[in-house]
């Protein structure tokens, strides 16, 4: 199917939706397609799964990872940056991720991101901390919002 993605000019693919490399196979289909077509490959990930010794550098444009308190992110950004792959972050905006952003931002430059994106949390316990009530809770400026359902806003900040 990606290698007719490709023969239709399609320029590139995103995994994410889940944990990629949670996947048997996952670098090895990673390396067919690099070697099969001309697709830009980039995922999204928690970084929990990635690994020194796994790794396959110059494979993946771009890694895209996703920041939660309960996982180590700065050592995978760490790692990242030092395998000199491009990667940027995806941030789960709510109250508190308000209040620290500053902070976790310039500790992204410092780790070498290449971007973030800042979206918005669905569903109560999602995000960088604790959810407030409804009516306290920050709302992105309405031309932010995109149509549909399941749609979130992204707003990218170079970092």
């Amino acid at each position: 199917m990606l290698r007719n993605l490709s023969a239709a000019r399609t320029l590139e693919v995103a995994f994410g939706g889940g944990e990629p490399f949670a996947f048997r196979g996952f670098w090895e289909l990673l390396d067919e397609l690099t070697e099969t077509t001309p697709l830009a490959l980039h995922v999204t990930t928690n970084g929990t799964l990635i690994r020194p010794s796994t790794w396959r550098k110059g494979v993946l444009g771009q890694v895209r990872l996703s920041l939660y308190e309960t996982t180590r992110w700065r050592d995978t950004a760490a790692f990242l940056a030092a395998e000199g792959q491009r990667w940027g972050a995806n941030l789960l905006i709510d109250d508190q991720a308000l209040e620290t952003l500053r902070f976790v931002l310039d500790e992204l430059k410092t780790l070498r991101g290449d971007d973030v994106s800042l979206l918005s949390c669905v569903g109560a316990g999602r995000g960088w901390g604790a959810r407030e009530p409804r009516a306290r809770r920050w709302r992105a400026p309405r031309r932010a919002w995109r149509c549909g359902r399941r749609s979130r806003a992204t707003t990218v900040v170079n970092a």
